[in-house]
């Protein structure tokens, strides 16, 4: 557990928390999982697993995620996430918003639904079934690919 913290980790290989109101800074983490309010989460490099079931009133920047990471599963409100994910990354997708935007970039889906125009469900790169899976809905807030 962590309040009012300022926390920065070069390398880890896995970290657990439960925090608020904390300010996170990563060089490179394997495998996270966060339950966090009024927190900033800054990742260089995500190499595996980012798990965040209650992010609110947060903001999240992880600026590069490897190729080969396995998920991103994210339940948010009043957050804005950027993360780096890009054409060079396949997977399933599975992202909603309520009151906020969806920004791709230049990824392409392929297999697509939308479940309304706030809403993507589909794969994207160029592997019709990858194994590595993004699920993320918001409310109150963006959700940015860059």
């Amino acid at each position: 557990d962590s309040k009012y913290s300022n926390i920065k980790i070069d390398k880890i290989e896995k970290l657990k928390v439960d925090s608020k109101y904390d300010k996170f800074i990563i060089g490179s983490v394997s495998d996270f999982n966060l339950e966090t309010a009024y927190t900033d989460v800054k990742i260089d490099k995500l190499n595996r697993r980012f798990i965040a079931n209650d992010f609110k009133y947060c903001k999240l920047n992880i600026s590069e995620v490897a190729t080969n990471f396995s998920e991103i599963k994210i339940s948010a409100a009043y957050s804005g996430l950027n993360i780096g994910l890009t054409k060079n990354h396949n997977f399933k997708a599975n992202l909603s918003t309520r009151y906020g935007k969806i920004r791709t970039s230049n990824i392409t889906f392929n297999n697509v639904s939308f479940k309304g125009e706030d809403s993507i469900v589909g794969t994207a790169g160029n592997n019709n079934n990858p194994s590595a899976t993004v699920d993320i809905s918001a409310s109150y807030g963006d959700i940015v690919f860059k």
